[in-house]
């Protein structure tokens, strides 16, 4: 399995709660606590996940509390792990990876600002 394939359940996580989100926010609904919440942790574990794939493709050692690391604190280790693993190019995903976790938010909040014909 490649390192890009293992990405593929991201997006489609994402692909998933962007629609959701976008159906409350156009019948002004907002998302239920427990909703936020699933979203967080999918989002943190799918990510956790193909970051172990991703190290152990690349062999690069680490401690094995890595993992939940990236799991508690995804927005600060996930850049110093792809700046270290693919240097500048990194940073690129790194950017990726953000839209990802934010684009139902806004999906959301332009659903909501666009006026209803």
């Amino acid at each position: 399995m490649s390192v890009w394939q293992c990405l593929i359940p991201l997006v489609v996580l994402t692909t998933i709660c962007t629609v959701g989100r976008w159906f409350l926010a156009v019948h002004g609904l907002g998302a239920p606590g427990a909703v936020e919440l699933l979203w967080t942790f999918e989002f943190r574990i799918v990510l956790a996940w193909w970051v172990s794939v991703d190290r152990r493709i690349r062999g690069f050692s680490l401690p094995f509390e890595f993992d939940a690391l990236v799991f508690f604190a995804w927005p600060f280790i996930v850049p110093y792990y792809l700046y270290r693993t693919r240097g500048r190019r990194g940073l690129f995903l790194v950017t990726g990876i953000y839209v990802l976790y934010l684009l139902p938010y806004l999906t959301a909040l332009i659903a909501r600002l666009a006026p209803v014909r």
